[in-house]
């Protein structure tokens, strides 16, 4: 593989535009083995309101660590709306075995330092949480998943780094995020599909970028594709070199992945003024960008998007009661959400198993809800909607999103949900 890197004009500021924060992260490849939990996930969100806990009547406490101030503020709003917005919903069916979810937001700057010292803070002091939401990104959550799990507090979250989906150093952690691999191996299935075997990339020249393009490479690898990269500044006014570089290479296609921001328009705006036709396919990063505040739709002329089923208007997942109820969640705190519906679902998705998880066990106990976890079905968790399976395992902490990848036209996004193009 050839990889470039590019020093361009760098803006002042970064100005953040709607993106997953399911990407949002370090996405790197080798991501856990699978389990046994399968189901449609389509089970109603009317549940039978949770019974009372011996334990304890004192408010479910969820520390939610997220970036409050800093580059990553927007995300981290965003971040508390989806959380706030899955308690509303289970306190209204009686909280979690009786106990009221009470959200706690931390301002950890989307530093893991900041995030080290809050969560060491709350350690000390005695007071423990019932479940810490760990961050925004997987910087952030890996360094503190080995504290979490030294005193015992159970943790909840979407870093896609394999660090984390690690259940015997870190038993007490699940994540909710589609992984790296996952992202990586779904879209070498589709250029598989369609014949297609010497690619050029443009990714970031970030840590995101770069591990997404490591987990994208190996994959492509193995099935005999050819990738031609070019590493781009994250904050670039001007992308013609590179685009240059990669239109030369004669790919059959171009990827555009792991980009987050306006760059995203710089490109497409970049390959339409060279009038470079090629087939283009963005990853789910690229995707989560709001496409119609960004580029013209000329720009967006043979681009097909990688999106989690749900976030497509119209898709058929739109119509299980649980994703109805998250919607209408997000809705009444954010009336016109600009951000990708998969920046809120991740959050909606770890409130989701913590009830879920406590029910089953019929505790809150952290060994208690683990093993109940382990052996849960999607049917089994009534705010669930982002998969069909979980199959989670004492082996394997992350949900399996193989079945609800897909690809569609690139276009716009309104409430949050991608509107595709026309077919390509």
């Amino acid at each position: 593989m050839e990889i470039h890197v590019n020093g361009l004009w760098r803006l002042r500021r970064l100005s953040l535009v709607p993106f997953a924060a399911a990407f949002l992260i370090v996405i790197v490849a080798g991501c856990g083995g699978s389990g046994s939990g399968d189901s449609t996930g389509e089970s109603s969100p009317s549940a039978e309101s949770s019974s009372p806990s011996a334990e304890s009547s004192e408010p479910f406490t969820v520390v939610e660590l997220a970036p409050l101030s800093g580059e990553l503020q927007p995300l981290g709003e965003v971040e508390v709306t989806g959380a706030e917005a899955a308690a509303e919903d289970i306190n209204s069916r009686g909280g979690i075995l009786g106990r009221e979810v009470n959200i706690k937001p931390e301002d950890s700057a989307g530093m893991a330092s900041q995030a080290v010292s809050i969560v060491q803070s709350m350690i000390s002091s005695g007071e423990k949480p019932d479940l810490v939401l760990p961050g925004a990104i997987s910087s952030e959550t890996v360094p503190i998943l080995p504290l979490l799990n030294s005193a015992n507090i159970w943790s909840l979250g979407w870093a896609s780094s394999p660090l984390a989906n690690d259940p015997e150093s870190f038993p007490n952690y699940f994540g909710v995020s589609a992984t790296g691999t996952e992202y990586a191996r779904s879209l070498v299935s589709y250029l598989e599909g369609k014949e297609i075997t010497r690619v050029a990339v443009v990714y970031p020249n970030n840590e995101l970028g770069k591990t997404s393009l490591e987990a994208f490479e190996e994959i492509a690898e193995e099935a005999g594709i050819d990738v031609t990269a070019e590493l781009v500044d994250p904050e670039a006014l001007d992308v013609t070199p590179a685009m240059i570089k990669l239109r030369d290479s004669n790919p059959q296609a171009l990827i555009a992945g792991g980009v987050i921001g306006p760059v995203a328009g710089v490109i497409l705006k970049t390959r339409t003024k060279l009038g470079w036709q090629v087939p283009t396919i963005g990853d789910g990063a690229f995707c989560a960008n709001n496409f119609g505040e960004l580029v013209a739709p000329k720009d967006l002329d043979g681009v097909v998007c990688q999106v989690s089923d749900f976030e497509v208007e119209g898709n058929p997942r739109q119509q299980v009661p649980a994703f109805k109820d998250f919607l209408k969640g997000v809705l009444k705190r954010d009336k016109s959400p600009a951000f990708a519906l998969q920046s809120y679902a991740i959050v909606w998705s770890a409130l989701a198993l913590a009830e879920a998880g406590a029910e089953k066990a019929k505790s809150t106990d952290v060994e208690d809800v683990t093993a109940a976890i382990e052996s849960m079905k999607a049917s089994e968790v009534p705010l669930w909607f982002a998969t069909k399976k979980l199959n989670f395992s004492p082996t394997n902490h992350y949900p399996d999103y193989s079945e609800n990848l897909i690809f569609v036209p690139a276009g716009p996004r309104k409430d949050g949900a991608l509107s595709p193009g026309p077919a390509q």
